[in-house]
């Protein structure tokens, strides 16, 4: 800015470069912050519609294992983003809401019990949604929904595991070989439970304690003689009446009384090895553990909650809910998106399948083109070296002509020839056998005459024998 008044001239000048450079770096600054929010922006939502992607898929699974005129898929997505985000991701509660449905949950309400339940069990005994989910249906499945349900099922099984030695992994991985057999002879799940916890305590693999246990079943089931007679003495005609009514516990007591922890004697009323070594595990002071653990099975109710509360950590817990919240901005998302995605999806598809068409007919067309090209070039070819054998085939056909002309004369004058050296050939023949015939018939004629001869010498034989046969009777 300049000025002037009379003879005084001053001048000012406001110098701006600082001003518009700190505006160019706010500016740079606030572009990239923008940009940055922007692109942090983006693969969040990539990352929400991935996890929805994921989901849908493990929804997807559930409908093939149910009825959907009936029940809702939308439902049971709703029911699952509602649960408690301290259960853990809501797709592995999806695929555990599967598993429930295929184990033969009947409706939502208990197939969503057994699969809250068994979260909270997995939490707890530090083990997955769907095996414990596998554990529990399996249980519900022998022993029955009227005297069996998800969270028993739960509680008792994580008894086992805290007052046994076994996690949650191996006790999942062995009881199911044992439920189906302790449940069809009406044995209670905690006797065989308080039996694996037992033994494993006293250092028996999870694996073995089915083996023996089964073994102690199956010698009560299949008694032998002497366990025969010696259940008959205290009334009972069957091993199945005696487990019905005194149960495993009932079993081990007998034992213990009929045998006094005598291996001999344990051998001659179960005559089976592994079940001689659950019977010594679960009688003297094994016993007193079994039936310790046995009472703590009585009082298991909520065992798995309480353990499930005391296992929760805020920070996962947090994390846990802000997966959920990203997976419901991605089912938004992908909800929204879908009518485009299918419309995207269309163009592109017949995009595609125009250029490949395109580009099939352009190949076709000059596949064609050049083979139509090279057949003409060919019958070109033909065309000319034909033209060309004619022109040889013509001259030679000139000369051929002419030695046939003279090979026919020649043919001729040879036939001529052949004919008379023929008609020679005969009249040779002939006269030879007119002259044969001839020195035949001479031949027979002298032997005629010499048969003449030998006739007329015969009969003056014949003549003399005559004269002398009379001159002999004369006499």
């Amino acid at each position: 800015m300049a000025f002037k008044a009379g003879s005084i001239y001053g001048e000012a000048r406001l110098d701006t470069k600082k001003w518009d450079s700190g505006i160019k770096r706010i500016t740079a600054g606030a572009g990239i912050a923008v940009a940055a929010i922007g692109a942090a922006f983006v693969a969040a939502m990539v990352k929400a519609i991935g996890a929805a992607n994921e989901f849908e898929k493990a929804m997807s699974n559930v409908a093939t294992v149910i009825d959907t005129s009936v029940i809702s898929t939308a439902y049971l997505t709703r029911q699952l983003l509602l649960v408690d985000p301290a259960l853990g991701d809501t797709t592995k509660l999806a695929e555990g809401l599967y598993q429930a449905f295929s184990a033969g949950a009947k409706t939502t309400k208990e197939a969503m019990k057994i699969t809250v339940t068994a979260a909270k069990f997995g939490k707890a005994a530090l083990t997955d949604t769907n095996t414990a989910v596998d554990i529990l249906t399996t249980a519900i499945n022998a022993y029955g929904r009227e005297t069996m349900n998800a969270e028993k099922a739960a509680d008792i099984f994580f008894t086992t595991i805290k007052e046994g030695k076994i996690t949650g992994d191996e006790l999942s991985g062995t009881i199911g070989q044992s439920i189906p057999l302790f449940a069809s002879v009406g044995i209670e799940l905690e006797q065989l439970t308080s039996g694996m916890a037992a033994m494993t305590k006293m250092g028996v693999s999870a694996n073995e304690t089915t083996s023996q246990l089964n073994g102690i079943i199956n010698g009560f089931l299949k008694p032998s003689e002497e366990m025969a007679r010696r259940l008959k003495e205290i009334g009972y005609e069957s091993g199945s009446a005696f487990l019905k009514a005194e149960g495993l516990s009932g079993a081990l007591e007998f034992m213990e009384e009929a045998t006094r922890g005598d291996a001999a004697e344990i051998a001659k009323l179960i005559p089976n090895i592994r079940a001689m070594r659950g019977i010594m595990a679960l009688t003297g002071e094994g016993g007193a553990e079994f039936n310790k653990i046995l009472e703590e099975m009585a009082s298991a109710a909520g065992a798995t909650t309480i353990a499930f509360d005391k296992q929760e950590k805020t920070l996962a817990t947090f994390s846990s809910a802000m997966d959920k919240l990203q997976l419901v901005m991605g089912l938004a998302a992908t909800k929204g998106m879908k009518p485009i995605a299918k419309w995207l999806t269309t163009i592109i598809t017949n995009t595609t399948t125009a250029i490949v068409k395109m580009q099939e007919l352009q190949a076709i067309f000059a596949g064609e083109m050049g083979t139509e090209l090279d057949v003409a070039r060919e019958k070109l070819e033909l065309l000319i070296e034909s033209r060309i054998k004619l022109t040889e085939v013509g001259t030679q056909g000139q000369m051929q002509g002419a030695a046939l002309t003279q090979l026919e004369i020649d043919l001729t004058d040879k036939a001529i020839e052949a004919q008379k050296r023929h008609i020679n050939q005969l009249a040779l023949v002939a006269a030879r056998k007119g002259k044969d015939a001839t020195d035949e018939a001479e031949r027979a004629a002298e032997a005629a005459r010499i048969a003449g001869e030998q006739a007329g010498i015969a009969q003056a034989a014949l003549a003399q024998l005559d004269a002398l046969k009379a001159a002999y009777a004369g006499t």
